[in-house]
């Protein structure tokens, strides 16, 4: 079983690093410092693809026409907001008919809202959507907090690939953490003639079984500091 006796803290690591993430992740919308706005062209496949997957029920229902068919389109640019660890994007659409004619009508305008959170890639995502001319707003994976600078969107939806990334960076982060102060302890042992284990002074000469004589813990040949 010396497997799993090896494996428990690293599913351990593993888990608080991903718990890391999302705290980080949380935390950082809340953070008052000021996002840097830019705006890029539309991504005509990674865009639209979000767009035409998350587009809720309601949005399209409201956005829809009696009979006829309509899918939906969006090109220009969108706005973003970024800062570090956190990205909102903004989108506006249209309706797009089996003619081939673009609704660029109040009614047939839709504008989406994208925030995406974690470091170094994103874990959690949500969105906010205005379809038309209806004053409702619809939200899918985000929290809205009312604070003293104003809405403050936490989004809460998993981006599994992100958040297995940002485990196992922050993962690895506390293992070091972990694993660091012990290992300069012992180096600083070895250096001082001690055993790396529990300090006993073996001093430059080599125990005849290679093994502190107090404790059994295996050593090596050591020069004290001067």
């Amino acid at each position: 079983m010396r497997w799993l006796k090896r494996g428990l803290p690293l599913v351990g690591f593993l888990a608080a690093g991903a718990m890391l993430s999302l705290v980080l992740a949380w935390f950082r919308v809340f953070l008052p410092d000021v996002a840097v706005p830019f705006s890029k062209r539309i991504d005509l496949r990674a865009d639209l693809r979000w767009l035409s997957a998350n587009l809720p029920d309601d949005a399209a229902r409201l956005m829809a026409v009696e009979g006829l068919e309509f899918s939906w389109r969006s090109d220009g640019r969108s706005f973003v907001d970024t800062r570090i660890g956190e990205e909102t994007t903004r989108y506006v659409f249209w309706r797009y008919g089996a003619d081939g004619r673009v609704d660029r009508s109040p009614e047939g305008t839709g504008r989406a809202l994208r925030v995406r959170a974690g470091w170094p890639l994103s874990c959690v995502e949500g969105s906010e959507w205005v379809a038309g001319t209806s004053p409702t707003l619809i939200r899918t994976g985000l929290v809205v907090f009312d604070v003293r600078r104003g809405v403050v969107r936490v989004p809460v939806t998993i981006r599994p690939l992100g958040l297995w990334v940002d485990a196992l960076f922050w993962g690895a982060f506390l293992a070091l953490l972990a694993v660091l102060p012990r290992a300069v302890e012992r180096v600083l042992r070895r250096r001082q003639g001690l055993c790396p284990s529990c300090a006993y002074p073996i001093g430059a000469a080599l125990p005849l079984d290679g093994r502190c004589s107090e404790c059994g813990s295996a050593v090596q040949r050591v020069r004290p500091s001067q």
